[in-house]
């Protein structure tokens, strides 16, 4: 169990959880109320198509589109706007708040509100692995707490401030996924998430035509070091090693090859999941069948192993959080056809 002491000026009180006040939407961002007297809002939406009632549509603008185009749609059913360009007509019983740039006012108020949570939060990153590990950890976590996770693989500029945006304000972990295609691509999500603990599965060669090189890739997904006190990492990954010899946090290490702290032994692998031993410091140790096919998700039933004993986590809701995980849908699902797999 994590136990969590929480700074009455950071936390959020309980009448107000789950809704997005005005005043801090305009405290975060710098905006400007152009009309409308709603106090508050139930989420953030930046698609006119799937907006709720309730909630406020953020404007973005992007190479080929503009959200601004799409206001009056958005309005049918949400409560408010926020933008970066006045609307001609302003609306009628909506709530419009003009800012500089929509984008940077979706992050800052994602900065905002994750400032105000006192509770972890884990950051997940790397070539390969991400989202399941972060599923294994959120479904670890998930046995006996709330826990806030990144949707899908929302993991960018965009996506994680959305998933931050969704917190009730009460949850005991937050679980975020971060993806990068250039450098400073993890240090921007790192500014707006604040992360207390890391997770960085491996480094490969993937997205080579934005970093130029696998070094350029390494350092990348290794800035989110500068945020964390403690890290998690793959100890089979000699590359990835190499890359954190001067990291002064409290390291945590994963493997199956190498010396790990977290090691996994008497593996089997099968068509429709997989089993091992479980081993963890101070000879612990545990059988884990997992619903998960592959070495690749051993090691990242190891990473969330790694992740939770690192935060306290006991062994038995270790063994239930993995062996619970049916798989992330679409990947690498094993599909039955006329009796034949």
């Amino acid at each position: 169990m994590i136990v969590v002491y929480v700074d009455e000026e950071r936390s959020i009180p309980r009448e107000m959880m789950g809704r997005l006040r005005l005043e801090d939407i305009v405290q975060a961002t710098g905006g400007r109320v152009l009309c409308g007297n709603s106090e508050e809002f139930s989420g953030l939406s930046i698609d006119s198509r799937s907006i709720r009632e309730g909630e406020l549509f953020v404007a973005l603008k992007g190479d080929h589109f503009d959200g601004h185009d799409y206001i009056s749609s958005a309005l049918t059913k949400g409560t408010g706007a926020l933008v970066h360009v006045s609307p001609a007509e302003l609306p009628e019983n909506k709530t419009v708040i003009l800012v500089g740039n929509t984008l940077a006012a979706l992050q800052g108020l994602a900065r905002y509100l994750r400032s105000k949570l006192a509770a972890p939060v884990i950051g997940v990153t790397g070539t390969n692995g991400k989202t399941t590990t972060k599923e294994l950890i959120s479904s670890v976590f998930g046995q006996r707490q709330k826990v806030l996770k990144t949707s899908g693989n929302l993991n960018n500029h965009i996506g994680l401030p959305l998933c931050i945006g969704r917190m009730d304000g009460d949850e005991d972990i937050m679980v975020l996924e971060m993806g990068s295609n250039a450098r400073g691509d993890i240090r921007q999500l790192c500014e707006i998430a604040l992360p207390d603990f890391a997770v960085v599965t491996n480094v490969g060669p993937a997205h080579l035509e934005g970093f130029g090189s696998l070094e350029a890739v390494r350092d990348t997904d290794l800035e989110v070091l500068d945020y964390v006190k403690t890290a998690s990492v793959n100890a089979d990954d000699s590359f990835l090693l190499e890359g954190i010899k001067n990291y002064s946090g409290r390291l945590l290490t994963y493997g199956i090859k190498n010396s790990a702290d977290v090691f996994a032994k008497d593996i089997m692998l099968g068509t429709r999941g997989s089993g091992f031993k479980l081993c963890l410091p101070g000879k612990r140790k545990i059988a884990v069948n997992l619903q998960l096919s592959g070495m690749f998700n051993i090691y990242n039933a190891l990473a969330a192993a790694s992740t939770a004993d690192g935060l306290v986590i006991g062994l038995e809701d270790i063994k239930n959080g993995l062996e619970s995980f049916g798989g992330v849908p679409m990947r690498l699902e094993i599909k039955e056809m006329l009796g034949a797999l």
